[in-house]
Formats: structure tokens, sequence, C-alpha cells
């Protein structure tokens, strides 16, 4: 993964990092919040966009009312199961 690869290289370097996100859903900001989690690297993170969106996008079961993450009792993954096309 290259953006594990840039995150390690600046810090071992010192460069201070940031990961953000745009409009993501629950599902995108949940990786996020596990990517930097398992990185352990990023001094800030700004992942709050899903209290700009509304419905079943915006529900992640790590993140709560205060806009912050708590991956303690996550597993392998993100959480979610993918639906499979119906035969």
């Amino acid at each position: 993964m290259e953006g594990a690869k840039i995150a390690r290289l600046a810090c071992s370097q010192g460069i201070k990092l940031m990961l953000g996100a745009m409009l993501e859903s629950s599902l995108s900001i949940t990786a996020a919040a596990h990517f930097a989690a398992g990185l352990g690297c990023f001094d800030y993170i700004d992942l709050d966009t899903t209290f700009f969106i509304r419905g079943k996008l915006a529900h992640s079961p790590f993140l709560d009312d205060c806009g912050r993450f708590d991956l303690r009792s996550a597993g392998p993954g993100i959480g979610i199961e993918p639906l499979l096309p119906h035969t």
C-alpha cells in the first residue's frame, strides 16, 4: 500500500502527518480510522465528515457523538459484510 509507505517514510524523517477527509461515507471514514490506528504515526486526524451527511451512510459503529473513534473492539476488516448479488 503506497499510502502506508509514504506515511512511514515521512514519520521516519520527523515530518508531522495529518489524515483528513472531504465528504466520505462512514464506510471510508472507518477505513481511514483503521489506517491511522494501524500505522500510529499521524499527529492530526480530521475524520468528522459523517456529521455533515444524513442516513445510513452517516453511521459508523466506532464513532461516538463527539467525533471520537474507539477501535478497541474492532477486529479484522472495517465491520461490514458485502452484499452478494442474487443469482
